[in-house]
C-alpha cells in the first residue's frame, strides 16, 4: 500500500492592473494617523462594507484560486438598520465563477445579512449570514 501526503499553500496576489489602481486610489485618499472617537457615522458604513468585501474576495481567491477563475459578481445593499453602535446591512448578491477542471460556469444568487459594530472610529464586520 502507498500513502501520499501533501501540503499546499495558496497566496492571493492582485493582478498588476489591480495593484496599480489600488495604489492610485490610496494616494488620493487623505491620510489619518489618529482617530478621535465619536458617535456612529452611518456615512462610513458603505466603505466598511466594501473593505470587508475586498477581504472576502482576496481570501476566496487564496483558498479557491486553483479550482476556479473568472469571478463575476454584484453586491448591493437593499436595506440598512442602525441601532446605537450596531448596524445590519441587508444585501443581495449575484455571482459566478468558472470551474477550471470542467470549464463550466457555476452561478449563485441570494440574500445575506452583514452585522457591523461601531468602535468609536469606524465600523467592523462582526457577522455575515447567507
Amino acid at each position: 500500500p502507498h500513502v501520499l501526503l501533501g501540503v499546499s499553500y495558496a497566496f492571493a496576489i492582485a493582478p498588476p492592473a489591480e495593484r496599480a489602481a489600488r495604489s492610485d486610489a490610496d494616494e488620493d485618499r487623505p491620510r489619518r494617523t489618529t482617530c478621535e472617537p465619536g458617535p456612529p457615522d452611518a456615512d462610513r458604513l458603505e466603505s466598511a462594507l466594501r473593505a470587508a468585501e475586498r477581504r472576502f474576495v482576496t481570501d476566496a481567491r487564496a483558498t479557491y484560486g486553483s479550482l476556479y477563475r473568472d469571478l463575476r459578481y454584484t453586491l448591493d445593499v437593499t436595506a440598512q438598520r442602525i441601532d446605537g453602535t450596531v448596524a445590519t446591512l441587508l444585501l443581495a448578491y449575484d455571482g459566478s465563477v468558472v470551474e477550471i477542471a470542467s470549464g463550466r460556469r457555476i452561478a449563485a444568487a441570494g440574500v445575506a445579512e452583514a452585522d457591523f459594530r461601531w468602535g468609536g472610529c469606524g465600523w467592523s464586520l462582526t457577522d455575515l449570514r447567507y
